[in-house]
């Protein structure tokens, strides 16, 4: 694609499929008459991730180093079964993308999904 004088980012994330928008600031950041932000090219979501959230937490391993993990889910109560995926090797870092699979066979059906960064990951250099 090409937008003549704009800026542009593509990103993904737990709950919506990949999209590329003007970046903010820019003249056309967006959508004319409205604040909504203006979507240059995207993919059609394959599932409904209305209410759907991201969250990035931590926990505490035994020697204390603080291990973040993303969490994402739809509102409901706490005691809902969790499917958790983690990798941590070769420098490559795991972060929360949008996965059809996911979403529609298991965040609809009211599931938890968690992605782990376990050291070896490359979310903090490769001192992690």
């Amino acid at each position: 694609f090409h937008v003549p004088d704009v800026g542009a980012w593509a990103s993904s994330g737990g709950s919506w499929p990949p999209r590329v928008q003007p970046v903010e600031g820019s003249p056309a950041a967006r959508t004319p008459g409205t604040e909504e932000p203006l979507l240059v090219k995207g993919l059609a979501p394959l599932y409904d991730s209305t209410g759907v959230t991201t969250e990035q937490l931590e926990a505490v391993s035994p020697d204390g180093t603080r291990v973040p993990y993303y969490v994402v889910r739809t509102p409901g109560p706490s005691d809902r079964p969790v499917l958790v995926y983690a990798y941590g090797g070769f420098g490559i870092p795991v972060l929360p993308t949008y996965t059809a699979t996911v979403g529609a066979a298991w965040l609809e059906r009211g599931g938890v999904y968690v992605e782990a960064n376990l050291r070896g990951g490359g979310e903090f250099r490769p001192a992690w």
